[in-house]
């Protein structure tokens, strides 16, 4: 049971890495669209690209911790 915690507790830790990407993306998008505030659609947009990013990043990493 143990074990578990211990790769539950590696988990957490690496879906928290995954904050920065989803934070930084859309103000990355909103200045490479040049706008003051993103509307609705592409703040969507940005999320979307973000999870995407998110998924290329951590998809070896999760397979390894998910398949321990």
């Amino acid at each position: 049971m143990e074990h578990y915690f211990i790769i539950f507790g590696i988990y957490l830790i690496r879906w928290q890495l995954s904050t920065p990407i989803l934070s930084i993306v859309p103000i990355l998008y909103r200045k490479l669209l040049k706008k003051e505030k993103l509307s609705n659609k592409d703040l969507w947009s940005a999320i979307i690209i973000a999870n995407v990013i998110g998924a290329l990043i951590f998809f070896a990493p999760d397979c390894i911790l998910l398949h321990h």
